[in-house]
């Protein structure tokens, strides 16, 4: 059956000192809210996705947050099947019900330092004992407005480090990507950094390496000109990509 959610309370509650703003007949806020219907054949539920941003409600979100830092955000609301009326039959089964999931987006603004990301990575060798040499490259695409200094680290099954990919301690010689370039004004992306680099392991290193399940790539992420407090926007939709191949070269006796 079809249904209307009609919010009779969307309030922020200071932290501080009680007071609160309603949001509640805000022109970018739908009220009521339509909920698509589900095909009686249909397994699946049917998902209605609403979303408010700061912009559609004229700074009320941002003004929420930034004046009242709200501890509490209590809302209310009833719901009206069948709102528009004239429908012979509906079809309700036992396990019918309205499950209502709110997420809340904030995007970071202000500076960063030493700020880690990691990911994980499974890895393994074929034949590595007739392998002379090997060159590993990685492509990596920074889409956060920041400075990263990256790191691949080898481990076995249970994360016990081998080697390291990185083990020059000059600037030139190791991974860092700039910070990608984002509007001034708005903080939104414009056009990410990417950086290939290569690594030539000679026997002596590939030996290390013998029986590595796993790579760890970790990023040390910071503000272009954090020590000057330098503000940036970053976005839950911001990501980091990255990209690992190897080529070896192989001696075997023809």
């Amino acid at each position: 059956m079809p249904l209307n959610l009609r919010f009779t309370q969307l309030t922020g509650e200071s932290s501080e000192d009680g007071s609160t703003i309603s949001l509640v007949g805000n022109p970018g806020i739908p009220n009521p809210i339509t909920i698509q219907t589900p095909l009686y054949s249909d397994i699946n539920p049917a998902v209605s996705t609403i979303r408010i941003d700061n912009v559609g409600t004229g700074g009320a979100i941002s003004n929420l947050l930034n004046v009242l830092k709200p501890g509490s955000i209590i809302y209310n609301f009833y719901s009206l099947t069948n709102p528009s009326g004239n429908v012979s039959q509906n079809f309700i089964r036992d396990d019918s019900k309205l499950d209502i999931d709110v997420e809340f987006g904030l995007p970071l603004h202000g500076s960063v330092e030493n700020f880690a990301i990691q990911d994980t990575f499974d890895f393994q060798f074929e034949d590595i004992e007739e392998v002379e040499s090997m060159l590993i490259r990685t492509y990596i695409e920074n889409e956060f407005p920041l400075e990263a200094k990256m790191q691949v680290i080898f481990t076995d099954g249970n994360f016990v480090r081998l080697d390291s990919l990185v083990t020059s301690t000059v600037p030139s010689e190791q991974i860092i990507i700039p910070a990608g370039e984002v509007n001034l004004t708005t903080g939104v992306l414009t056009q990410a950094k990417t950086k290939t680099s290569n690594f030539l392991y000679p026997k002596a290193r590939i030996t290390k390496i013998t029986g590595a399940q796993k790579i760890l790539v970790k990023g040390i992420l910071n503000t272009t000109g954090a020590s000057t407090n330098t503000n940036i926007k970053i976005y839950n939709n911001y990501k980091m990509k990255v990209k690992i191949a190897a080529q070896a070269e192989i001696k075997q006796k023809i």
